[in-house]
């Protein structure tokens, strides 16, 4: 359980001080006008301090009350007045993704876009994020209007829509990110805009786990923007790729379909320059270690040592790339080379723990390592428990505390802690894997 802030304390005081201190403002006329300012100033970066408070004890309501408080006023200062409506735009579309109560976002939304008033020079905004409140009321038609009124609005101006775009997508707002990017792709002037809008649309896919079009838009996205060179300033779009190509390759994993995810990372390394940059090596290193991991399931242990070697020697203080690699020796009973690289694997995480005592994830990664290879399964338990202390009601730690049970043979325990993790991570490809942990774990008590 995370322990918040005491902000009702602060928040109720600001509340309570508003009247008072908006009557002080109103009736001082003595006063100069850089006096004011300042107050305002003050009162401001009080208010937005509170918003925080409250946005970290997830009380969205209070935090969209809060700012509607702050509407009474408009700083002077350029920078501050600029935080203030970015903090706007973020709580707006807040208000709409986390489903607070249609009525509450809707009066903000008044309020917000009647503050801006002429300063609103992107009204698209609102018109789609009221799209979205209307249709999770059911209301289609009139969220349709909304929708179809944005693309509209400067319908040929693709500078216009691509910060529109931007606006949903970092929002989360990705189904309507992606009409943006669609209505105003045909309007880019150039192939580095017809590569910007198509990056969008690649990024959007992904997030909506839609592995095969992001795949096919990035790779659309690279040609139009340029091949793969070290040191390029599109470094980062060639690991964005890698990774989409991961998440392909993982969900073909999950369905038992092994050529494919090798064939879903061989996309990736076309990308792949001959020198990788330190923001390039780790997605690399991962897509050759997801090859050499299919060729294993895939019963090829040679063809997935020579990815396997690649990988360790891309990213040799990855522990996990080590017992893997340890997997393959095994696979071709060279019993020697498999310990001294699952000792390697042991000796990295032993390190990191103590390099970051705090983090919950080395002692997950070396408990799963015991645990999936029958080793050590009493420290294995131990060190699961203490990444959950460490990070709570983390799925993929609960995972793990579940594969240990199972291994154990408490398969009662293991079918407790996978359930719990079911329950934390909604999202399909991660619901599917532990659907089959769970099918596993009472699979052994039908057979036990």
């Amino acid at each position: 359980m995370r322990i918040g802030f005491p902000t009702g304390v602060l928040v109720a005081a600001l509340l309570a001080a508003w009247p008072a201190y908006a009557i002080t403002l109103a009736d001082d006329n003595g006063g100069s006008d850089d006096a004011i300012a300042q107050l305002e100033a003050e009162r401001v970066r009080e208010i937005m301090h509170a918003i925080e408070l409250l946005r970290y004890n997830d009380d969205d309501a209070g935090a969209l009350a809060m700012y509607r408080k702050g509407l009474a006023l408009r700083p002077k200062d350029a920078e501050l007045l600029q935080a203030f409506t970015n903090l706007g735009d973020w709580l707006a579309a807040r208000g709409v993704t986390r489903k607070i109560d249609a009525g509450v976002v809707t009066a903000f939304l008044d309020d917000y876009e009647a503050w801006l008033g002429d300063d609103n020079a992107y009204p698209s905004k609102f018109w789609w994020l009221r799209s979205v409140l209307l249709r999770r009321d059911g209301r289609t038609a009139e969220a349709d209007q909304f929708a179809e009124q944005a693309l509209a609005y400067k319908a040929e101006d693709s500078a216009y829509h691509w910060a529109i775009a931007y606006y949903l997508i970092s929002n989360r707002l990705n189904e309507e990110a992606i009409r943006e990017y669609e209505h105003g792709l045909p309007f880019a002037d150039g192939d580095w805009s017809r590569g910007n809008y198509t990056l969008g649309l690649a990024a959007a896919h992904i997030d909506l786990e839609r592995y095969e079009q992001g795949v096919e838009y990035y790779e659309k996205a690279i040609a139009l923007l340029g091949l793969p060179a070290p040191n390029n300033t599109l470094n980062r779009i060639y690991a964005d790729a890698a990774a989409a190509c991961l998440s392909l390759g993982r969900s073909y994993e999950l369905l038992g379909e092994h050529t494919k995810t090798v064939e879903a990372n061989e996309r990736a390394l076309k990308f792949q320059p001959a020198e990788l940059d330190d923001e390039m090596r780790p997605n690399f290193g991962a897509v050759q270690h997801a090859i050499g991991e299919a060729y294993l399931k895939l019963e090829q242990p040679q063809k997935a040592l020579e990815y396997l070697e690649r990988a360790v020697k891309m990213m040799p203080e990855a522990p996990g790339f080590s017992s893997t690699l340890g997997d393959a020796y095994a696979a071709l009973d060279d019993k020697v080379k498999a310990r001294e690289a699952y000792d390697k694997c042991v000796e990295l995480y032993n390190a990191w723990i103590k390099r970051r005592p705090t983090s919950g994830s080395p002692c997950n990664g070396l408990a799963w390592h015991y645990a999936t290879h029958d080793e050590h399964l009493d420290e294995a338990l131990e060190l699961s428990k203490r990444s959950l202390e460490l990070a709570p009601d983390v799925p993929e730690y609960l995972d793990t505390l579940a594969e240990i049970y199972y291994r154990q043979g408490d398969y009662d325990s293991a079918i407790e802690w996978i359930r719990k993790a079911l329950d934390l991570d909604p999202k399909p490809k991660h619901l599917l894997y532990y659907e089959q942990q769970l099918a596993k774990f009472e699979k052994a008590t039908r057979r036990d």
